[in-house]
């Protein structure tokens, strides 16, 4: 059996009706697609979410590499680890990872983690009108530089919707934006795009997320 490891809490202190931006949010689905991306991809956690500004889904992805110390052991404050422990809090799910990059419950048990946290799944279509919207997230746009194509993304810090989340998150928004961390297209550049005064540009609705 191995202990669980956590990061630190290192986030920033804290200081519409587009489905953009600051979002409520309900999880709908939670898949563990890391079989199918096991080539680069410790984790692939995919979360399915309704928002209260859309009538579509969006995902949240958790994905990534550890990165490990010398002796092959997760380190905990990495971004990787933090964007797990992010999620978990988020939802109230107390089990977490070891030092290996298993995926334990609370005991420190290895664990299925795509079977444990489909209890904090709704299974509702996204235009339900009885989602319990208990989390909050940044929705935002965001251009591959390669492609020109624009994603729609979840930022990996989703957080509880209560006066103590949404003031994490909106800092640590500020924060990302403050210091050109966040790389989003703006409503300017998208109403640009949208009526075709950018070149080699594509708007792609497909809800999408990418790590930070």
């Amino acid at each position: 059996m191995e202990g669980l490891i956590r990061p630190k809490d290192d986030s920033p202190v804290a200081g519409g009706t587009s489905f953009l931006g600051f979002q409520e949010a309900s999880i709908i689905e939670i898949k563990d697609r890391q079989s199918e991306f096991s080539s680069w991809a410790d984790v692939y956690i995919d979360v399915q979410l309704a928002t209260n500004n859309s009538k579509y889904s969006t995902t949240l992805r958790v994905k990534g590499s550890y990165k490990r110390d010398s002796q092959g052991n997760v380190m905990a404050d990495s971004k990787l680890v933090k964007d797990i422990y992010a999620l978990f809090d988020a939802i109230g799910y107390s089990g977490g990872i070891n030092a290996k990059g298993e995926f334990c419950d609370a005991s420190g048990n290895a664990t299925n983690v795509e079977n444990e946290l489909s209890t904090f799944a709704s299974g509702k279509q996204a235009d339900d009108s009885t989602h319990n919207f208990n989390l909050y997230v940044y929705v935002y746009k965001e251009m591959n530089k390669k492609t020109r194509k624009v994603y729609t993304v979840v930022l990996n810090y989703v957080q509880p919707n209560d006066d103590s989340g949404r003031e994490k998150l909106e800092s640590r928004i500020e924060f990302l934006q403050k210091n050109n961390y966040l790389n989003e297209v703006s409503q300017e550049e998208l109403n640009s795009m949208n009526n075709g005064v950018a070149n080699n540009v594509t708007v792609d609705n497909v809800l999408d997320s990418v790590v930070l």
